[in-house]
C-alpha cells in the first residue's frame, strides 16, 4: 500500500513539473518573440503552481 501512493505521488508530482514546465517554455517563448524583459519570471502571478 506504501509503495503504490508514493508511486503515485510522484506520477502527479512529475505531471506538475511537466505542466510547470510547459508554463514556463511557453512563457518564455513568448518573451523572447516580442523581446521583452523578463518580469513574469519572478511575478508570483500563480500561486496555486507554488502549493
Amino acid at each position: 500500500m506504501e509503495q503504490h501512493s508514493l508511486s503515485r505521488r510522484k506520477f502527479l508530482e512529475k505531471i506538475a513539473l511537466t505542466s510547470a514546465g510547459t508554463v514556463i517554455s511557453a512563457r518564455t517563448f513568448s518573451q523572447v518573440s516580442t523581446n521583452k524583459p523578463k518580469l513574469s519570471t519572478s511575478n508570483p502571478k500563480s500561486p496555486s503552481l507554488q502549493d
